[in-house]
């Protein structure tokens, strides 16, 4: 696999890492609703059978886009929604919906993918700041800074995490070329040796 995929690879697999301490997080300290735990499965579900496709057919590129757009522009805003909105840690889980988009994608690709992010985030806080009576709101004083600062430590840890991989596959990846270029130089080396020595008989 190049860089490239690997990176795919290991993106999905910390979506799914992200999914499953959320949802840890949701019934520990929230006490989230059925819904919402059913909403944040099916998530998990979909990265799972993403995470197959992408590596039994190579799609990694078609695969990380659906599970984008699927996570970042719906699932995100409607947890959002659903969690007490600015009042828990849904925020910051916006944020690391924006922080993917910036990973995963380059380009145009880039751009929209963060114009339907912004244009998502900016409905539901708009959605919620004109209508707050359809935000779930269940949690207490406590439950809300616990919510926030468990949320917080979650994402800063997979972020971490992610670039972490990042790097080290991008020295890896450094380190391979500076050993082909060198055996390379090493080859170019012993055929100019080889073609002066040839040159050197025939004139004797």
């Amino acid at each position: 696999y190049d860089l490239k995929e690997r990176m795919l690879r290991v993106v999905i697999q910390m979506g799914g890492v992200a999914v499953i301490l959320g949802m840890l997080e949701g019934v520990i300290i929230s006490g989230e609703s059925k819904i919402m735990m059913a909403i944040m499965a099916v998530v998990l579900l979909i990265i799972t059978v993403s995470l197959y496709i992408s590596i039994k057919y190579r799609v990694y590129e078609k695969a990380v886009k659906v599970l984008a757009f699927i996570v970042i522009i719906l699932v995100f805003p409607i947890l959002f929604l659903m969690n007490d909105g600015v009042n828990s840690g849904s925020p910051i889980w916006l944020a690391l919906g924006l922080l993917y988009a910036f990973i995963i994608f380059r380009g145009k690709t880039l751009a929209l993918f963060l114009t339907m992010a912004v244009a998502s985030y900016a409905t539901i806080y708009m959605i919620v700041y004109k209508n707050p009576e359809l935000m779930v709101s269940t949690n207490s004083r406590h439950t809300i800074y616990l919510d926030s600062f468990v949320s917080l430590i979650i994402v800063s840890f997979i972020t971490g995490v992610i670039f972490q991989i990042h790097m080290r596959l991008f020295e890896k990846e450094h380190e391979l070329n500076l050993k082909q270029k060198e055996e390379l130089k090493k080859s170019s080396e012993s055929k100019d040796i080889f073609f002066a020595n040839m040159s050197h008989e025939i004139r004797t």
